[in-house]
């Protein structure tokens, strides 16, 4: 089975700042699986956030985020 790594790099938008996400996962044939990314860092009440999101696909159009933050 193929595989590739993917680089991902996402900025959640809240209405009290920013939170950062960073990392690296693997796509197969199957899907990327579940994934979980580290919290790099944020803005406003969120400017020490850290933690990690973990997201698993739930279908082939949607996705279900956990956030674990520590501010």
């Amino acid at each position: 089975m193929d595989t590739s790594d993917l680089q991902c790099q996402i900025t959640l938008s809240l209405s009290e700042g920013q939170i950062t996400v960073q990392g690296v996962f693997a796509i197969t044939g199957a899907g990327p699986g579940d994934i979980t990314l580290a919290i790099t860092g944020g803005t406003g009440r969120f400017r020490t956030a850290h933690g990690f999101i973990h997201a698993v696909n739930t279908s082939n159009t949607e996705t279900q985020l956990t956030v674990h933050l520590i501010r």
